[in-house]
């Protein structure tokens, strides 16, 4: 979804990470201009070389994956912007010096402290007809079936899912 609305607000280019190829073929078709999966690339130098050396303006780091994180931190531009989603299980190793400060870079905890605000964005994005919510949304299932849904979750084979009440 980072994607679609990356692109509902024109960013430039889209770099998507991402190791699950269901996922990456769902990136390509909501919109991302280059898909890398970490397991076959090297994400740091492939994002440099599609922003000719600079990095990238901007990272939504969703995953919480060490490695992952520790990376994003190698390929922000020099005062761009990471906001970080994904919960990490194990502890991240920084370049504080390097990574932080030199490049003078702001990095935003998402908690959801602007939920109202943000909750008028996503309706302002959905009345415009901006999100592609038929490809974002990949499965529809009755509440009963609550646990299967969490199933695919947890396969990575789904963009989102949405369970109905009282079928």
């Amino acid at each position: 979804m980072g994607v679609n609305v990356a692109k509902a607000y024109k960013a430039k280019k889209i770099i998507a990470v991402e190791v699950n190829e269901y996922r990456l073929n769902l990136a390509k078709e909501l919109g991302a201009d280059v898909v890398i999966n970490p397991l076959k690339e090297d994400v740091i130098k492939r994002v440099l070389e599609e922003t000719n050396g600079r990095g990238a303006d901007v990272i939504g780091e969703f995953s919480g994956n060490k490695t992952a994180i520790e990376q994003s931190f190698k390929y922000l531009k020099a005062g761009g912007g990471l906001s970080m989603l994904g919960i990490p299980s194990k502890d991240i190793d920084i370049d504080v010096a390097n990574d932080i400060v030199f490049k003078g870079i702001q990095i935003y905890g998402v908690v959801g402290r602007r939920i109202y605000e943000t909750w008028y964005q996503v309706k302002d994005l959905i009345d415009n007809e901006l999100l592609d919510l038929d490809k974002i949304i990949t499965h529809t299932m009755p509440m009963s079936k609550a646990l299967e849904a969490m199933e695919i979750m947890g396969s990575g084979n789904s963009g989102k899912i949405v369970l109905i009440p009282g079928e």
